[in-house]
């Protein structure tokens, strides 16, 4: 065997090393997330809202619970709710979360998710308090493919609503806290379009 063959096939079997580790680890931070098994993307989910990390929180939302989401925040004017909750602090919260565009870093919607629950956060007005202890149960399949998970327990409890993406990965359609509608991505608010 020539020294030509030899190193071309140690550089292909290098790459396809490389290649197997890749696909192990993830190329991107979300292909690194791990969502496959509904109690798995509760934990990782909990983790993030605990960290204030409200874009891995955003990514770990369904499609349809982003769209949902979004389309809210596209038709929603936010002055009012938070003028009421901020206790007349409303221009502070409102500009500190939303500067005028032209200042922004970002326009993706992961991070203008980000901002507004910050701002939501700043305002007291977070729309689910994660439990401060506990765990995910167990998950509880719905005739729909779906299936369901607690986490706490009592009053603080919250209830996920997860589907499975094409992929084969778990994602939060719904986290509900209280008497939330399930079928209302993504916090259970408001009325069912």
């Amino acid at each position: 065997m020539s020294l030509r063959r030899i190193i071309g096939a140690l550089v292909l079997g290098l790459v396809m090393v490389s290649g197997v580790a890749a696909a192990q680890t993830g190329r991107t931070p979300f292909d690194r997330l791990p969502l496959d098994s509904p109690e798995a993307a509760v934990a990782r989910f909990v983790e993030a809202y605990r960290q204030r990390d409200y874009v891995t929180v955003f990514w770990i939302l369904s499609p349809a619970a982003q769209t949902a989401w979004n389309n809210d925040f596209n038709t929603f004017d936010m002055e009012p709710l938070v003028a009421k909750l901020a206790d007349g602090r409303t221009s502070e919260i409102m500009h500190k979360a939303f500067p005028p565009m032209d200042q922004w870093d970002q326009t993706d919607v992961s991070w203008v998710f980000d901002r507004v629950m910050v701002a939501a956060e700043t305002a007291g007005a977070l729309p689910v308090q994660m439990p401060k202890d506990g765990a995910a149960g167990s998950a509880l399949p719905r005739a729909d493919g779906a299936v369901t998970i607690g986490f706490g327990q009592g009053v603080t409890a919250v209830k996920f609503r997860l589907v499975r993406a094409p992929s084969g990965q778990w994602r939060v359609f719904s986290v509900i806290a209280g008497g939330g509608n399930p079928d209302r991505a993504p916090w259970g608010l408001g009325k069912v379009d």
